[in-house]
């Protein structure tokens, strides 16, 4: 994954256009399955600790979110907020929380995901132990995520931070 910031965020012809360079003149690797580009509203919901530059030691667990089809986008919002305080309880390794509101595809062939979660632990070891703090918060977040998300495709990376 490759997070891009454009001076002109808020034209997606402008952002597909600069997407559309980098694929051509192969600066971007792309998956068998395509470049998937999508504008987004970034929200940093908790963070416990400062980002540095360079490689992140840890791993980064990314959630491309589906959420049900007939909650409205005002409504699904407000319940991924309110679920961000029982994921800072019960995600007790995750180091940093952000939320991805998906404003606008980039790409003809993007998913139809509507947020991107995504979920900073400072280890392999914080994020298989740490991702629950029990049996209980493991049952308490499927629940709370049930009624707003319909599905999710899972991702782990590690982050190298340029500038």
């Amino acid at each position: 994954m490759i997070q891009l910031w454009f001076d002109a965020p808020d034209d997606p012809a402008i952002a597909a256009e600069k997407l559309d360079a980098l694929k051509a003149d192969g600066s971007l690797l792309m998956h068998a399955g395509g470049m998937h580009g999508y504008r987004v509203v970034e929200t940093e919901v908790w963070n416990r600790e400062t980002r540095r530059r360079g490689h992140a030691p840890g791993v980064t667990y990314i959630g491309l979110l589906d959420f049900h089809a007939d909650l409205p986008d005002s409504a699904a919002r407000r319940s991924w907020t309110l679920h961000a305080e029982a994921a800072r309880l019960i995600h007790v390794g995750c180091r940093r929380y952000r939320h991805n509101w998906i404003a606008a595809p980039l790409t003809s062939d993007a998913d139809a995901a509507r947020g991107i979660s995504e979920l900073y632990f400072p280890s392999r070891d914080a994020l298989i132990h740490g991702f629950f703090d029990s049996e209980r918060g493991r049952a308490e977040i499927r629940r709370d995520t049930g009624h707003f998300i319909s599905r999710g495709t899972r991702l782990y990376t590690t982050e190298h931070v340029l500038i």
